[in-house]
């Protein structure tokens, strides 16, 4: 569509020269030269006609006139000089449009890290919380791990490995025996023992001897009061001899000497005596026998042993911690005695 402008004066301020008839092309945007037409009343375009036509071309014009959000659907590009080197944007932008694209920040910033307040930022699920540490702490999978206070044994410790480096660590205080006796601690070198040991300590454990021993001087041996009970110690093994009653009539296992700790009990030599026909048999503890079963008839006896002593030989044992125990087949009175000593 062409508009004619004939205005003399009106062409002049867009730098036209008024000898000649131009148009305004709309399609171009752009100014075309033309001969001027024959009008109604002023001569030229200026008809009712060409008015009525006029109009309705401006209103197809307004028409298509871009929105506003047509305009700011697509970037435009903008070519030019422009006023100033900083365009001013009029209204803040909103948090959703500030958010919508990273916005990349350039330049100096007053301190080199930049506060962050997280309580304003949407936290993704399962993020880590004071709430959310509270409960994880309170789990059992994480309580089970943690030991309580108080000493433990091993299995139930924490294991710690020291550095290959690490120097070395003070303790406090005095070991107790207890804790020295737990256990051994190798000694090197020479240690000199103050005072000497008591007879417990001397047989507490016992002491290996090498090389050769002189004997001096004289050893005076109290054998007893005669008729009362001699040989209650044999010198050469410095074994304490002790004697056991024998008087059960318990079908099954009686208890003769009861069982030590630490130590065995040997027996030197018995007697024994039935009331009645029975068999008798020497146990250690309720497991082992210790010989057969040994029929005895009424009033019938055995002796075995008679003269032994610990230098030379005993006749059974039982094993460490376990009684010696005397089983009858029947309820059968037994009576006699036992000699033995304890030895581990």
């Amino acid at each position: 569509m062409l508009v004619a402008i004939t205005d003399g004066d009106y062409p002049q301020n867009f730098g036209i020269s008024s000898a000649l008839t131009y148009y305004w092309d709309i399609a171009t945007l752009s100014w075309v030269k033309g001969a001027q037409t024959a009008g109604g009343g002023g001569g030229g375009d200026a008809s009712a006609a060409n008015q009525v036509i006029g109009n309705a071309s401006l209103a197809s014009i307004d028409g298509k006139v871009l929105t506003d959000a047509q305009l700011r659907a697509t970037a435009v590009p903008v070519s030019g000089t422009f006023f100033q080197g900083t365009q001013p944007v009029s209204g803040p932008l909103t948090d959703a449009q500030l958010r919508a694209v990273a916005v990349p920040v350039s330049g100096t910033f007053f301190q080199a890290t930049q506060p962050v307040s997280a309580s304003s930022l949407p936290l993704p699920a399962g993020a880590t919380t004071e709430t959310t540490l509270g409960t994880r702490l309170a789990e059992a999978t994480f309580t089970a791990r943690v030991n309580t206070q108080g000493q433990k044994a091993m299995s139930a410790s924490t294991p710690v490995v020291l550095a290959s480096d690490q120097s070395a660590v003070s303790v406090s205080g005095p070991l107790t025996d207890g804790q020295l006796r737990a256990t051994p601690v190798a000694v090197s070198g020479t240690v000199t023992a103050s005072g000497p040991l008591t007879d417990t300590q001397l047989r507490a454990t016992p002491v290996p001897v090498s090389g050769s021993i002189t004997a001096s001087g004289t050893v005076t041996a109290n054998q007893g009061t005669p008729g009362a009970s001699p040989w209650l110690s044999d010198m050469r093994r410095g074994q304490t001899l002790a004697f056991a009653a024998i008087d059960v009539a318990a079908s099954g296992d009686n208890t003769i000497v009861a069982a030590d700790g630490t130590r065995k009990i040997k027996v030197l030599s018995y007697s024994l005596v039935a009331d009645a026909a029975v068999a008798a048999r020497w146990k250690s503890g309720a497991g082992t026998n210790l010989s057969g079963a040994m029929s005895l008839a009424a009033n019938g006896g055995l002796a075995d042993g008679g003269g032994n002593a610990p230098a030379t030989q005993w006749l059974f044992e039982t094993a460490v911690n376990q009684a010696l125990v005397l089983n009858l087949s029947g309820a059968i009175g037994a009576r006699g005695r036992v000699v033995y000593f304890l030895e581990a």
